[in-house]
């Protein structure tokens, strides 16, 4: 009988550390894209490189 409630303790703290983990991909995601455009302007002066013929 105490095993259950040591199990929904458990349980809670995975769940917790799953939305941690996802809020965490959430902002690195946010730093990235958000480096993206002047990493890309600095290098490639805002343009694509064109397909080779």
């Amino acid at each position: 009988m105490r095993n259950a409630p040591n199990l929904a303790i458990v349980g809670f703290g995975v769940g917790d550390l799953a939305i941690g983990l996802g809020a965490v991909t959430i902002v690195l995601g946010v730093i990235f894209a958000g480096l993206a455009a002047p990493v890309h302007r600095l290098f490639m002066g805002g343009r694509w490189r064109s397909a080779p013929a």
